[in-house]
């Protein structure tokens, strides 16, 4: 009786632990410098090319100091800096699927110095916009994780489409972006 009590919580173990497991699993999509290292630039140096990224208006590859922020960055040493309306994109080696759950993280920074009065991150596929953020601010001197949703559904009509990265900023201010993952 013991050992068949054994074998019974063993395979209900082994179930649950299948079907923890077996229900889904993530996979990553690249970005191309992701978090802004591939150009070297160091603490306070700024560089108006931003490798891997199409630029769009004021932006540039920037190494921020402890006076702008603080805390440091999230990831490595350099940011890209948006200015004033400015953008920039990234077009994926990946397209629209169905049925799948998208999630974009971006962290957003406000240097200490200079205001950030808003921000835009989209991810697109085929030129549409499918999901956006622009929120929240983070605190001045910080970065703050900013997350895109977007489930696609069996029938989208951008399916197909390559997907595409958008970060702006929207009106008189500077963002930072950093650490971006989907």
């Amino acid at each position: 009786m013991k050992r068949s009590m054994k074998t019974a919580l063993w395979m209900r173990v082994a179930s649950v632990a299948f079907c923890v497991t077996g229900t889904g699993y993530a996979n990553s999509i690249p970005v191309n410098n992701a978090s802004f290292e591939a150009d070297f630039v160091g603490l306070g140096g700024t560089l108006s090319t931003i490798s891997g990224w199409t630029q769009n208006g004021s932006t540039s590859t920037y190494g921020p100091t402890t006076t702008q922020f603080p805390g440091g960055v999230p990831n490595g040493i350099n940011v890209a800096a948006v200015d004033d309306g400015a953008s920039i994109s990234q077009t994926l080696a990946a397209t629209l699927t169905a049925l799948t759950q998208y999630t974009l993280v971006v962290y957003v920074g406000q240097r200490a110095d200079y205001g950030l009065s808003g921000f835009l991150i989209s991810l697109d596929a085929g030129g549409n916009v499918l999901a956006s953020a622009s929120s929240p601010i983070p605190a001045t001197g910080t970065f703050t994780a900013v997350t895109v949703n977007f489930l696609s559904g069996a029938s989208n009509p951008n399916l197909g489409g390559t997907l595409s990265i958008v970060l702006a900023t929207t009106g008189y201010a500077q963002a930072e972006f950093d650490a971006i993952s989907l």
